[in-house]
């Protein structure tokens, strides 16, 4: 079982697999993705790896910002948790 689980914040419309993004236990309250979680400037948070700036977005290991897909798509990017 991967159930969805989705962001609580103000204007976030992301969904995301519990597996996919990492999640150990879906929440009982609200949850906030990592975007919304780190409370940067959305101006600032896109995709390293395309140019969009929607989505479920993860840290990098530099400070930037990637999409999950985009990562699990490109055989030399890789997440660690």
């Amino acid at each position: 079982e991967n159930p969805l689980v989705y962001c609580d914040g103000h204007g976030c419309s992301v969904a995301v697999h519990q597996a996919c993004y990492g999640i150990v236990q879906v929440p009982t309250g609200p949850w906030f993705c990592r975007k919304c979680e780190s409370q940067e400037r959305a101006a600032r948070v896109r995709c390293e790896l395309c140019p969009h700036k929607d989505g479920a977005l993860k840290r990098t290991d530099n400070g930037g910002w990637a999409h999950v897909v985009c990562a699990l798509y490109i055989p030399e990017v890789q997440f660690a948790n």
